[in-house]
């Protein structure tokens, strides 16, 4: 099997008892075939800059996310860098 492949996904798991527990998952939300709205991209987004060693103002994350939403319209990707520096 891929090991990097998304789908699907086994779960194998022994309990403590013994009891032997395994489900195949043929996708798993977020994936392609089961995607996250923008709404819970943006949470995401915002629940990970939280939680890094670094993490980003609210401001900062709003600021990219505008960038991203934006990034068609973008002349320089470079500026991204800028909007995501932490002082």
């Amino acid at each position: 099997p891929d090991l990097n492949a998304l789908n699907p996904q086994h779960i194998s798991i022994t309990l403590k008892s013994g009891s032997h527990l395994e489900i195949t998952l043929d996708s798993v939300y977020g994936d392609p075939v089961t995607p996250l709205t923008d709404d819970e991209n943006i949470e995401k987004f915002n629940r990970c800059c939280s939680r890094s060693k670094f993490p980003l103002s609210d401001v900062q994350q709003q600021n990219v996310i505008t960038f991203c939403n934006t990034l068609e319209q973008q002349t320089d990707v470079a500026s991204l860098i800028k909007v995501m520096a932490v002082t």
